[in-house]
């Protein structure tokens, strides 16, 4: 509010200082609040930037560790076919030295 205005309105000067000082007070609480809201927005835009980074950084580590869980997929594949490799030379075996003890003339041939 101008102090021109109240005065085109016809008010004496003690008036006008009147309701400028608490036109002036409100406008100070006005602007404290402001400030403390607007303080509050800025702490909060931080802590969103810093989310957002933590956000990329997660993200960057989930990539790294879906690399790791396909390598540790392809080693777990491997292993299962090295046991069942291992499973069969086992079985293989046991036949052979089964039919070398049965006497048989060609072990191997009993096995096909």
């Amino acid at each position: 509010m101008k102090r021109d205005f109240l005065k085109n309105l016809g008010l004496a000067d003690d008036v006008i200082d009147k309701i400028m000082d608490e036109n002036g007070k409100d406008i100070n609480t006005s602007r404290a609040e402001m400030d403390a809201v607007t303080k509050e927005r800025d702490t909060y835009k931080g802590t969103v930037g810093d989310y957002e980074k933590q956000l990329a950084e997660l993200k960057k580590s989930a990539g790294d560790n879906e690399a790791l869980t396909t390598k540790i997929a392809e080693l777990h594949a491997a292993n299962k076919k090295a046991a069942q490799d291992i499973i069969q030379l086992k079985l293989d075996s046991t036949v052979e030295l089964g039919l070398a003890n049965a006497k048989a003339k060609d072990p191997k041939a009993g096995r096909d």
